[in-house]
């Protein structure tokens, strides 16, 4: 009766170990499987929310002046974000703040196709002024003619032409400094006072305002003009409301973007507290299943003691036991093999156990490098990023150099239609001396026929000195506006690279965030690494533990069989006493 004691309590102990360790593997499995999971889409998720970021950061900074750029990238990127909203594995909170940032996205987009409409309806307006003038100029041109053919006095038709040159350079002077001043000048308030555009405008419509007293077909020019003025000067105003609102959604669609990195701040940092908490109990647990087996243990001692003592009483009265001798032993075989075939069991059970926990213990591994890899790589775009940034600023030094330079060679051109005027003007003078010599020499009758041949072919020189000085000043006047049409290209590709500038030293600082936190993750994995590693070690003991149990319960079971055999050469030789007696 103790030996079914003693191997009911063994048993007992033993499956008691195999349950708690297969409950243990369960719970572990779960709580890994599920948190691991959760840190893989958290990271994928924030990939796709920083390459969506970072576009939209240069989308804003770059589309001055690209019309169709705009519309297509935009279009782009809003798919790209409805597509991220609609994922199945995405966070409640991410899509809640993700729908409220394509909605700012959007509305930032629409707000930079008006500056870009409104900038081209600016060009457009000075277009229109420069062809008026070339229209005015041509009728002053061919009507100081018609009056030097006639004799009479050019003097207000000279002064009219000189005036348009001057309205011509206060206009583009005006043009200069609007693709100059940049678009993040515009993004200010409009100043009542001294704006530099403005100030020219007041200049130039002054001066226009003096033609409106001339003929009546010189003061429709004059009226044109005026109008062009004004509507030049209602076109900057436009602007500068456009740009000032573009600056106000801009600066909500990156609050939003903070909103949004925000969050994923906060769910990684749920991520972590599970994972702390379902430590924290398997840790528990696993102190619950010491507890319990040490008290199973406390439990046993008794009965173990107690049989022993029991098999001491026994064995004084030896002459007593004989006739059950037999039958005892047969049945401490047959716990034998119960408990041989129960090691055996829990042998088995736990060397599963071990291989599940190695499993584990890889794929934590395999996770850990992934995100230490993430870190490396996102250090590694940061270094990119900067030295990606310096190579742009020396860039756009390079463009205001070429700015400075443009604006030389303008000047200088302005300064040869100055003297190419001048050489129009002796052209006219020569004109007009040839044709007096060709009316004295008609007066002079015969003795002045050779002197009115020299006279006419002066006059043809004069003429075609001053049709070579016209076509000169044409050239060099398309060359101007050619000029001017590369400075505004150049401040415009400056404006872009410092936008792009700003943008990488964003793309920077969230790029350094995310490397920080992919650290952060890994060394979080790493611990868990290392207590599963821990757990392993244990279960790797108890296996090989179950397996010497094993062994020493078949050995148990041999050895009961010799004891069977000693028990009936005992029950032969009390018999044989017998008989004796």
């Amino acid at each position: 009766m103790s030996n079914m004691l003693m191997c009911f309590a063994f048993v007992l102990v033993l499956v008691v170990i195999l349950f708690s360790f297969r409950h243990g593997n369960h719970v572990l499995t779960t709580v890994f499987d599920r948190h691991a999971d959760r840190v893989v889409e958290n990271a994928k998720l924030g990939r796709e929310l920083t390459k969506i970021i970072s576009k939209a950061n240069l989308l804003t900074s770059t589309f001055y002046g690209r019309k169709a750029f705009l519309e297509t990238k935009s279009e782009k990127l809003l798919t790209s974000i409805s597509d991220l909203i609609t994922q199945k594995n995405t966070d409640s909170r991410i899509k809640k703040a993700l729908s409220k940032f394509r909605e700012r996205t959007e509305k930032a987009f629409e707000q930079c196709e008006r500056v870009n409409h409104v900038r081209w309806e600016i060009r457009d307006v000075r277009k229109r002024f420069d062809a008026t003038l070339i229209r005015l100029e041509e009728t002053l041109s061919g009507r100081m003619l018609d009056l030097a053919a006639e004799g009479q006095d050019v003097s207000v038709m000279k002064q009219l032409i000189a005036m348009i040159s001057e309205y011509r350079e206060i206009f583009l002077r005006a043009n200069f400094r609007f693709a100059r001043l940049g678009l993040k000048y515009f993004k200010q308030p409009v100043e009542k006072k001294d704006h530099p555009i403005f100030t020219l405008l007041d200049i130039l419509h002054l001066q226009i305002q003096t033609l409106t007293a001339s003929e009546a077909d010189i003061a429709e020019y004059a009226g044109e003009l005026l109008g062009f003025v004004t509507e030049y000067r209602e076109k900057v105003r436009q602007f500068h409301q456009e740009a000032s609102e573009l600056q106000t959604r801009l600066q909500k669609m990156e609050a939003d973007t903070e909103k949004l990195l925000a969050i994923m701040g906060e769910i990684d940092g749920d991520i972590v507290r599970a994972t702390s908490d379902a430590s924290s109990s398997l840790k528990k647990q696993i102190s619950a299943l010491m507890a319990g087996i040490l008290l199973i243990f406390l439990i046993t001692l008794p009965v173990v003691l107690s049989s022993f003592f029991l098999n001491r009483s026994i064995s004084r009265s030896l002459k007593e036991m004989v006739q059950g001798f037999q039958s005892t032993f047969e049945k401490v075989v047959s716990g034998s093999k119960q408990v041989s075939s129960a090691s055996q069991q829990v042998s088995e059970g736990t060397s599963e156990q071990a291989a599940s926990l190695e499993e584990t213990s890889s794929s934590l591994e395999q996770l850990a490098t992934m995100t230490r890899q993430n870190a490396d790589n996102a250090s590694y775009a940061k270094r990119i990023v900067a030295d990606s940034a310096g190579d742009i600023q020396s860039a756009n030094n390079s463009m205001s150099e070429l700015a400075e330079f443009i604006e030389d060679i303008s000047q200088a051109s302005r300064e040869t239609q100055k003297i190419i005027k001048t050489i129009d003007e002796i052209a006219f003078q020569t004109n007009l001396l040839a044709l007096n010599a060709a009316v004295e020499a008609a007066r002079a009758g015969e003795a002045g026929a050779g002197f009115a041949v020299v006279a006419d072919e002066v006059r043809n020189l004069a003429m075609r000195s001053a049709e070579a000085a016209r076509n000169t000043a044409q050239i060099i006047e398309s060359t101007v506006r050619k000029v001017e049409s590369g400075s505004e290209m150049v401040l415009i590709s400056n404006d872009v690279r410092s936008g792009v500038v700003g943008s990488f030293h964003k793309v920077s600082e969230l790029i350094g965030d995310i490397s920080g936190n992919s650290n952060e993750q890994a060394q979080g994995i790493e611990q868990l690494n290392v207590g599963v590693a821990e757990m392993d070690k244990v279960v790797q003991q108890n296996a090989a533990n179950a397996e010497e149990l094993a062994a020493t319960s078949e050995e148990m079971n041999a050895q009961a069989e010799k004891m069977n055999r000693f028990a009936q050469e005992l029950v032969r030789l009390v018999g044989k006493g017998r008989d004796q007696t």
